[in-house]
């Protein structure tokens, strides 16, 4: 029998049968002790079983994406203990999850929540970072690990080229040299960890334009990879949505690891089209990780959970989203 993660195909599989991922972003396990962002703080102290209480049972998640510290777990400048408190931390967070029988996915991001100078692509610090977190974490079957949050490059040949090789152009980088996406599937696979993989697209995850040529290797017995949009960007309308993305589907596991919409795009184009939008995501095998479970005013209004709503206070996706995954998993 056929147990945990794995891609087959195009298709993400959950104990040999296709997973449609419905769930939420989590900002409060990116946010190590010693870091003083309020934000993730005020996220990281909510974490419970209240929440997930909630967001298992009352908005119907199977799914939940915790964001990871990239300098949480390998910042040479914090102490062994430091570090080595922060993994406990993350290591307490999925086994909380798992009991209440989500699928984890472990995000490597280099943001400021989390204390990061925001590296515009993977650097030799993110394969360090990966040699902690992946062997903590090793032939979980049902705990995936998304390489690198937003990378920043272009849909060029040479900006495709540098996301999957490395190298130190077209982007700088913050002065350090880039760590291409295969080194990052090599890194993980060398810890023995067979874990699904994710790989976040180009422009932040709004594109793959382009990608079929640079796309990654499998190596050794991993249990394959999949590629993750961030679709903030969506009221172009289908068309678009086809080419900066679905276009991939029949050929590749596709998975949207965040998205929403805010108060601002209350009564435009982009709420209206917000229902479609999700029907395409499940039509063409997209399932999604929305953002976020614990970061006010994206779909949530407080720390009850009130689900944002468009001509309330809290204008955004949430109660779209809730009403979409209680259609589903009906």
């Amino acid at each position: 029998t056929v147990t945990g993660m794995r891609v087959v195909g195009n298709q993400l599989q959950k104990d040999g049968v296709r997973f449609m991922a419905r769930g939420f972003n989590m900002i409060g396990a990116l946010t190590p002790a010693w870091c003083n962002q309020g934000t993730g703080i005020r996220a990281r102290d909510n974490f419970g079983a209240t929440e997930l209480t909630t967001a298992v049972n009352g908005w119907h998640a199977n799914t939940i994406r915790l964001q990871i510290s990239q300098r949480g777990l390998e910042d040479p400048t914090r102490t062994q203990a430091e570090r080595d408190a922060y993994l406990a931390q993350v290591r307490d967070d999925v086994l909380l999850a798992r009991r209440f029988n989500l699928v984890v996915i472990l995000s490597m991001q280099d943001q400021s929540i989390g204390c990061g100078p925001v590296h515009l692509l993977p650097s030799t610090q993110t394969i360090v970072a990966w040699q902690k977190l992946a062997p903590a974490f090793a032939n979980w079957g049902y705990v995936m690990y998304e390489l690198f949050n937003e990378p920043q490059n272009s849909t060029s040949s040479t900006a495709w080229a540098q996301w999957r090789d490395g190298g130190n152009t077209p982007l700088a980088n913050l002065g350090d040299p880039t760590v291409g996406h295969q080194a990052l599937v090599a890194a993980v696979r060398n810890t023995g960890a067979n874990n699904v993989v994710i790989a976040d697209g180009a422009l932040k995850g709004e594109h793959l334009d382009n990608i079929t040529p640079f796309l990654l290797t499998e190596q050794g017995s991993g249990r394959g990879i999949a590629y993750a949009i961030h679709p903030y960007f969506y009221k172009p309308g289908a068309a678009y949505w086809q080419t900066s993305w679905g276009f991939l589907t029949p050929s590749r596991a596709v998975i949207a690891t965040e998205w929403n919409f805010l108060a601002d795009d209350c009564g435009t184009t982009v709420e209206t089209l917000a229902p479609s939008f999700l029907a395409f995501l499940n039509d063409h095998g997209i399932g999604i990780t929305a953002h976020a479970f614990d970061f006010l005013d994206t779909l949530i209004a407080d720390f009850s959970w009130t689900p944002t709503r468009c001509g309330s206070a809290s204008g955004g996706a949430g109660e779209v989203l809730k009403d979409w995954y209680a259609h589903l998993a009906s």
